[in-house]
C-alpha cells in the first residue's frame, strides 16, 4: 500500500500512534519499511539515519485499513543517552493518557528493537523498556536480524523476561540477505502486527475506561459543588421558611433553596453519554471497532453510578423526613406556638443540606475511584 493514501481515508480516520525505539544500527528504518510496506525511511547499514530534527516526529501511512502515525527516533548511543532520555520523558508526558483527554494524542503503543545477535541488553535499554512500562505503553520487543542462531535468541529472550516476564517478544528479519550458505528471506511481519494489535486493543479499552472515570468524577464534583454553592448563597427569609414549612403540610427543600438536584444529576449523566459517544467514535475512527468492545464497561459504569445516586438520595430523603415529620404532622396552632423551635430547625437545614450533598459527592467520588483503580490495574498488568 502506498504511503500516498487517499485524502478521503486520511480525513475520516484517526491515526494509531506508534513509537519505534532502539539503539543506532539496530535496524529501525529497515523494520519500519518492512512492517508497514513502505519506504518510510532511508537505511544506513548500521549508521545513524534519523537526526534530531526528526526525533519523535511522525510519518503517516495506511496499513491494512489502519492509519498509522509512526514516530521514529534518533538511535541511542553512549554519548547521546542523557539528551535522548530527556526527549523521551518530555514526549511521553505530553501524550500520557492520565493527563491528556484527547485519545488521538496518546502514544498507543511502541516497538522496542533489539539486535538478536547482541550478547546482552544494556542497562540503558532496560531503563527505557521500564520507562515505557511505567508509562503504561503497550510494548512489543522486536528481535531484529533474527536469522541468527537460536541459542543467541534464547539467551536474549531470557534477559528480557527478567525485566518483565509478561513482555511480548517477536522475531523479525526485515531485509533479504544473500549469504554463502543461502539467502535469508524476510519474516516476522504478520506475527509482529498481530501481537501489537491484540495488545493495543486491550490496553486502549482499559485506558479509555480509566479516562471515562476521571472525566465522570470531575463533572460530578463540579456539579455538586455548584449545588452546594447555590445552597450556601441562598437568602432564607424567616417568614419564607415558616411559610414553606407549613404549606400543605409539606416541606420541599429544593424549592426553599432554589436547587434542582435531579436536573443537575441529569447534566452529569448527559455529559457521560457525550463522552461515551466520543470514545466509540474514536474506536471506530482508528478502525478497531471489531476488536475493542467498551460499551459493556461504559453501560455498567453508568448503571452503577445511577444506583449509587439513587441510594444516596433515598438516604437524604429519609433523614429529611425524620427532621420534618413533626412539622408536617403538627397543627398550625402548635407550629406557631413553637415558632422559635421551628425556626431553629429550618435555619439549621442549610448546614444539613450542604453536609448531605458533600457526603453524596464523596460517595460518588469513592465509587468512581474504585472503578478507576480496577481499570488501572488492568492497564498495568499488560
Amino acid at each position: 500500500m502506498s504511503i500516498y493514501f487517499s485524502m478521503e481515508i486520511f480525513m475520516n480516520k484517526v491515526g494509531i500512534n506508534i513509537a519505534v525505539l532502539g539503539k543506532s544500527g539496530v535496524g529501525k528504518s529497515s523494520f519500519c519499511n518492512y512492517i508497514f510496506n513502505d519506504q518510510l525511511n532511508a537505511t544506513g547499514n548500521g549508521k545513524p539515519v534519523t537526526d534530531w530534527n526528526e526525533h519523535f516526529k511522525y510519518k503517516t501511512v495506511e496499513h491494512n485499513n489502519y492509519v498509522l502515525n509512526i514516530f521514529d527516533s534518533v538511535g541511542i548511543e553512549p554519548d547521546n543517552y542523557s539528551k535522548w532520555k530527556q526527549y523521551l520523558d518530555d514526549f511521553l508526558l505530553k501524550r500520557d493518557f492520565r493527563f491528556q483527554d484527547d485519545f488521538s494524542q496518546w502514544i498507543h503503543g511502541a516497538f522496542y528493537l533489539l539486535n538478536a545477535n547482541s550478547a546482552r541488553i544494556e542497562e540503558v535499554e532496560k531503563e527505557i523498556i521500564t520507562c515505557l512500562k511505567d508509562n503504561n505503553i503497550p510494548i512489543v520487543i522486536v528481535l531484529t536480524n533474527a536469522d541468527c542462531d537460536d541459542d543467541k535468541k534464547e539467551g536474549l529472550k531470557e534477559q528480557i523476561r527478567k525485566i518483565d516476564p509478561k513482555l511480548m517478544i517477536t522475531e523479525v528479519c526485515s531485509v533479504e540477505i544473500r549469504k554463502r550458505l543461502g539467502s535469508t528471506k524476510q519474516f516476522g511481519k504478520n506475527k509482529t502486527i498481530e501481537l501489537f494489535v491484540d495488545n493495543l486493543a486491550d490496553n486502549l479499552k482499559n485506558k479509555m475506561a480509566v479516562t471515562a472515570c476521571d472525566m465522570f468524577n470531575d463533572m460530578q464534583i463540579k456539579t455538586f459543588n455548584k449545588v452546594i454553592n447555590t445552597v450556601e448563597k441562598s437568602e432564607l427569609g424567616f417568614f419564607k421558611l415558616i411559610k414553606e414549612a407549613i404549606k400543605d403540610n409539606n416541606f420541599n427543600f429544593e424549592e426553599i433553596f432554589n436547587i434542582n438536584i435531579d436536573g443537575d444529576i441529569q447534566e452529569v449523566q448527559d455529559f457521560f453519554l457525550e463522552k461515551k459517544e466520543a470514545i466509540n467514535k474514536f474506536i471506530l475512527d482508528i478502525g478497531m471497532d471489531d476488536k475493542i468492545f467498551i460499551d459493556s464497561e461504559m453501560y455498567g459504569l453508568e448503571y452503577d453510578f445511577e444506583n449509587e445516586i439513587n441510594n444516596a438520595t433515598r438516604e437524604i430523603e429519609g433523614k429529611l423526613d425524620s427532621i420534618t415529620s413533626e412539622l408536617e404532622s403538627a397543627e398550625f396552632s402548635k407550629i406557631v406556638s413553637g415558632i422559635f423551635k421551628v425556626a431553629k430547625v429550618l435555619f439549621n437545614m442549610k448546614g444539613f443540606i450542604v453536609g448531605e450533598i458533600e457526603l453524596m459527592k464523596l460517595r460518588m467520588t469513592s465509587f468512581l475511584e474504585g472503578k478507576r483503580k480496577l481499570y488501572m490495574s488492568n492497564v498495568m498488568e499488560k
